[in-house]
């Protein structure tokens, strides 16, 4: 168990790594994005991922990669194509 939450961490420090506008970073919040909870039922982000392994609320790397799968279709649904975050 202490094996796999210590990849976990692994796994996500490095998607933290990649992320260097920090789009994933937090929460996203009313004031960064109106109307985001209408649109988004189930938000994920690299912050919320951290707390939940810190939790034991990841049992292996295939729930991480759920995680990580919403946070992207999250952003894909919210964000309008051909914008500058969507291009992101």
């Amino acid at each position: 168990r202490f094996c796999c939450k210590r990849r976990c961490e692994k796994l996500i420090t490095a998607l933290k790594a990649e992320d260097e506008i920090f789009l994933f970073a937090t929460p996203v919040t009313e004031q960064m994005a109106l109307n985001y909870r209408d649109v988004i039922r189930n938000p994920m982000d690299l912050q919320t991922m951290t707390e939940r392994v810190k939790n034991d609320l990841y049992f292996n790397y295939a729930w991480v990669r759920e995680s990580f799968e919403l946070m992207v279709l999250n952003a894909l649904t919210f964000n309008r194509p051909n914008t500058k975050l969507w291009n992101e």
